[in-house]
């Protein structure tokens, strides 16, 4: 492998030293004859992106002071007439102007510099990052409550937070409450073309299941009362199955424990069998078409129920997140008040309409004129 050849990837595991020939890829690029601030090079933390830099100037000294170092790194990039020194020198006068940084970082100064070419026409663009993010978001979830009390959503709320953080209870309430809109909306960003919760999958109407489980629970004992044990219990195991099923709570973590028996009823219905099934306990034992029908009534009733449930708890997801979006809509993107995620998103919008790829192409020609080298550390 040469590392300075036109276009390498680099695969390899973690700790093997890809950083380390990235950063041989930057001075062997500068060794060539290219001015530093053509070359793009991201990672994707700030500590990474600190060492990375940290590697390249340390690596520059090292060979600049030593002729040892200077042999060694002169071997790694391949040029053995390389002046480190003067590499050193080229390198730290255009840091400044050398794009050496994590991508959010990258993606923020190309939006600064390109906002109308993005579409970004509500004011002078500004990041918002860090408590100054925090204390924005904090604002407009105190408006989010406050208006889901005076307008009487605020069960809804309630309901759908509770669901979201369900077995975090230890955890503060406004840490949970900060962590359930940051989730929740960066989903809905992200897929605002999906339908939340789509009609056809409603199956069955709120309180369904408690109106109906125990009579179709009773009507599938009482058809399965007939089976003919080949050994004492099969009986049993059937109807624990069917009494599992009749205690089920919705949205309580799935059906109860299941046995080889339940197993099998399970697949059967989900294979679509309609006669009498062979089931085994021990030995070989038949339960009868009727009973096998019964059975599905009752459990296809409550597959349709907690489907149903999920659907309204999604679309109450939706409904609130919906209004944190419109607030930070009107409050904060439309005055040019970003965030990373935002960032991103503004970079994707060409994929979506051609007057954005339009725009995004005249950013692409401005981006390409200016670098020439792009370097990329844990590419994914």
């Amino acid at each position: 492998m040469n590392v300075v050849d036109g276009n390498l990837l680099i695969l390899a595991s973690a700790g093997s030293g890809k950083t380390y020939q990235l950063g041989n890829r930057v001075i062997g690029r500068v060794a060539r004859g290219v001015e530093p601030e053509k070359i793009v090079a991201l990672t994707f933390t700030r500590k990474a992106a600190g060492e990375f830099a940290d590697s390249v100037l340390g690596k520059l000294a090292g060979a600049a002071l030593d002729e040892n170092q200077a042999r060694s790194v002169a071997e790694d990039i391949d040029c053995g007439d390389a002046d480190f020194q003067a590499l050193l020198q080229r390198i730290v006068r255009a840091l400044p102007r050398f794009s050496l940084t994590t991508i959010d970082s990258f993606f923020t100064r190309v939006v600064r510099g390109f906002q109308y070419e993005l579409g970004l026409t509500g004011g002078r663009f500004d990041l918002l990052e860090g408590p100054r993010a925090a204390a924005e978001r904090d604002v407009l979830l105190a408006d989010l409550l406050g208006r889901a009390l005076d307008d009487g959503s605020a069960g809804n709320f309630a309901r759908a937070f509770r669901r979201a953080t369900a077995g975090r209870e230890g955890v503060s309430v406004g840490h949970s409450l900060r962590g359930f809109l940051d989730g929740w909306h960066r989903r809905y960003r992200g897929g605002s073309d999906c339908e939340w919760g789509p009609d056809f999958l409603l199956k069955a109407k709120p309180g369904e299941w408690e109106k109906h489980k125990h009579a179709l629970a009773e009507a599938a004992r009482e058809a399965c009362a007939g089976i003919v044990e080949s050994r004492k219990g099969q009986l049993d195991q059937v109807v624990n199955f069917i009494e599992g099923v009749e205690d089920y709570e919705l949205s309580g973590g799935g059906f109860p424990e299941k046995s080889l028996v339940a197993s099998g009823i399970l697949e059967a219905l989900a294979e679509g069998v309609s006669g009498d099934l062979e089931l085994r306990f021990h030995k070989p034992f038949t339960l009868p078409a009727e009973g096998l029908r019964a059975i599905g009534e009752l459990v296809n009733l409550a597959a349709a129920a907690e489907m149903s449930a999920a659907i309204l708890r999604t679309r109450a997801i939706a409904g609130v997140v919906a209004g944190y979006d419109s607030l930070a809509e009107t409050r904060l993107r439309r005055r040019g008040l970003l965030g990373f995620d935002d960032v991103k998103r503004l970079m994707g919008e060409w994929c979506h309409d051609e007057d954005s790829r339009l725009r995004r192409e005249r950013v692409d020609f401005r981006l390409d004129a200016r670098y020439e080298h792009w370097l990329l550390d844990e590419f994914q």
